[in-house]
């Protein structure tokens, strides 16, 4: 949000940021010239997202995909969620999303939003029970 707050205006602005994706969350983001440079030479776009946008991203990855992105890496998975929502991409069209951050890097946000798995011991058998259990 900081970052796109900053790239409205003519010129960059010292502000506070406050996400629950503490790995993009900074007061001053670094390259912020040459992020805007390059939007406008490539004529690129951004947007921001919600804190709820990400979880919600984050918990879609987690149930449907099986993996488990921390905040940050699932913001980007949340602006294609908005640019869907708000038909700025084609229904059917194919899209990437990098997920570059593991959930495992920033559980605490989101323990409460997702089912996190019961440890097994490493073995054939204990995998077969508990395939098994949650059937």
């Amino acid at each position: 949000d900081n970052l796109v707050r900053n790239l409205i205006e003519d010129s960059f602005v010292i502000k506070q940021s406050s996400t629950i994706a503490d790995s993009i969350s900074v007061d001053i983001p670094r390259n912020y010239y040459m992020t805007k440079d390059f939007i406008e030479k490539y004529k690129g776009e951004y947007l921001s997202v919600s804190d709820n946008e990400i979880i919600s991203a984050s918990v879609s990855l987690s149930k449907n995909t099986g993996l488990f992105a921390e905040p940050a890496a699932a913001t980007a998975f949340a602006g294609l969620i908005k640019y869907l929502d708000t038909k700025k991409i084609e229904d059917g069209s194919k899209n990437v999303v990098l997920l570059t951050g593991s959930g495992l890097k920033d559980v605490q946000v989101l323990k409460s939003q997702i089912n996190i798995p019961t440890a097994i011991e490493p073995d054939v058998e204990n995998l077969i029970l508990e395939i098994n259990r949650i059937k």
